[in-house]
């Protein structure tokens, strides 16, 4: 329990680091540029449950979510999950670099135009199996100064790539460190979301299964494993001499082409250059 009291706090104490990285107050990372992602920020964190390679897939459900049955619940698109206004631990969405992709053809950007501008990498410490400590790497969609999810339409409250959202999104509010226990759970979820009551009755939320419980927090769990798999590629990459990191974009064949070219030939190819 002390492991999943410590992931508990991991959203919040990430975030706080990042907002005292984004003024001044936390020294960024050396080598802090990536391309297409912003400023990187070196931030250490409390310690998360889950480290790749662990995290309790398919354990067996909290015995009080399992005395219940499952959960009762059911999005009320009051948008309160979506934004932060003061909870720092809600302001901690981490995508995938396919989600990523994923969210910017939504929107119609490229990928590294939308993790441009929606997005940065973030660097902690989480548990390592067997005991001490390791670094992860992660993206995470970068909040508005009001607070808000960069993907929420704040006027319909609604996500605006509601089919492309992250794993993190689409499983809350049935994460591992939420269902530790009732009161766990009464506080971070029950206190934002009114789909979550316990109310019996006219108004109360409809039951969720216990297997659809336990499959959204394995789904989850294993969600997580994969982004500090691929923030540890992306972090080899780095090491030797890959500027891109997360975020590589492949060029556009013609600029491919024309580099073979001599300069002159390449300028033409690119349309940069008419001749005498």
């Amino acid at each position: 329990t002390s492991a999943l009291g410590a992931r508990r706090c991991a959203r919040r104490a990430l975030s706080w680091m990042v907002a005292q990285a984004s003024t001044g107050r936390v020294p960024p990372r050396r080598g802090a540029s990536r391309g297409g992602g912003g400023r990187r920020k070196r931030c250490t964190r409390r310690a998360r449950a889950v480290a790749a390679g662990d995290g309790g897939a398919h354990a067996p459900a909290p015995e009080w979510v399992a005395a219940r049955g499952g959960l009762p619940f059911d999005c009320t698109r009051c948008g309160a999950c979506c934004s932060a206004r003061g909870r720092d631990e809600y302001n901690s969405v981490f995508v995938s670099d396919a989600e990523a992709r994923a969210i910017a053809g939504a929107l119609g950007y490229t990928h590294g135009a939308f993790v441009e501008r929606f997005t940065e990498v973030v660097t902690g410490d989480v548990p390592a199996v067997g005991g001490g400590t390791k670094e992860v790497t992660r993206r995470m969609l970068r909040f508005t100064a009001e607070g808000d999810c960069p993907l929420l339409d704040t006027t319909t409250k609604l996500c605006s790539v509601h089919a492309v959202k992250p794993v993190q999104c689409r499983t809350w509010p049935f994460w591992e460190e939420l269902l530790v226990d009732e009161a766990t759970y009464a506080s971070e979820v029950q206190q934002v979301c009114p789909g979550s009551s316990f109310a019996q009755g006219d108004g109360g939320a409809p039951l969720v299964p216990l297997a659809s419980v336990c499959a959204q927090r394995d789904e989850t769990l294993a969600w997580e494993a994969a982004l500090d798999a691929e923030g540890a590629a992306a972090e080899a990459r780095d090491s030797e001499g890959d500027p891109n990191g997360l975020t590589a974009e492949p060029l556009p064949p013609q600029l491919l082409a024309a580099a073979a070219l001599p300069l002159v030939a390449a300028l033409a190819a690119l349309s940069l250059y008419g001749g005498a």
